[in-house]
């Protein structure tokens, strides 16, 4: 009687052994599940980022050869270039304050109470001459749809930092906003609202 206690009370012993071993195993393998999945969403997640600079990349180098059309010599017979720099390079939005500026801008009798007092296209570069350039282009995602980019823009032996906000607009990369040129932090959408708002009638 006391050897078949004896031998259910091992038998009871190994059970817990091997369900606690199962236990182990399985906390195991889960820590194991978890870190990999953790390697794989890091993987995903800098793939992404690859995509999305390597989209921008492309963007700004299009934008900027553009750029250079415009700023770029002609001869007297030659007609100046009607490239639409917003209406090609950013959202919708952006636009649509451009428009509004224009308006603004056409009945201000003097000039200097204008927001565009020049070129509108002084935002993408502090140089009206070609060629330009961009390189070292660095993205930081925020979120799904909208990233910050900061940039080398060279001409000839010159160059300057610049930044852009961009959104994901139908699919595609877009500027939202122009944020940065050499030290000088500012957001060109947030002005254009304020001389907006300043000039309401």
């Amino acid at each position: 009687m006391k050897r078949k206690l004896f031998m259910v009370a091992i038998a009871a012993v190994s059970m817990c052994v091997m369900v606690s071993c199962g236990k182990k195993d399985n906390k195991a393998n889960k820590e194991k599940d978890d870190t990999e999945q953790v390697a794989e969403n890091d993987e995903e997640e800098d793939d992404a980022d690859d995509t999305v600079e390597a989209s921008v990349t492309k963007l700004l180098d299009s934008a900027y050869e553009d750029l250079s059309v415009i700023y770029g010599p002609r001869d007297e017979d030659d007609c100046e270039p009607n490239l639409d720099m917003f209406g090609m390079y950013c959202t919708e939005g952006f636009n649509q304050l451009i428009t509004d500026i224009r308006k603004v801008d056409y009945n201000q009798e003097l000039e200097e109470d204008r927001f565009f007092q020049g070129s509108e296209l002084a935002m993408w570069s502090p140089w009206e001459e070609a060629p330009l350039s961009v390189d070292d282009v660095k993205v930081e995602l925020n979120g799904e749809d909208m990233a910050y980019a900061t940039y080398i823009l060279h001409h000839g032996d010159e160059w300057i930092m610049m930044g852009i906000e961009l959104e994901l607009e139908n699919g595609e990369w877009r500027i939202k906003d122009f944020t940065k040129t050499g030290d000088v932090d500012a957001s060109m959408e947030a002005l254009m609202i304020s001389y907006l708002r300043a000039n309401e009638r």
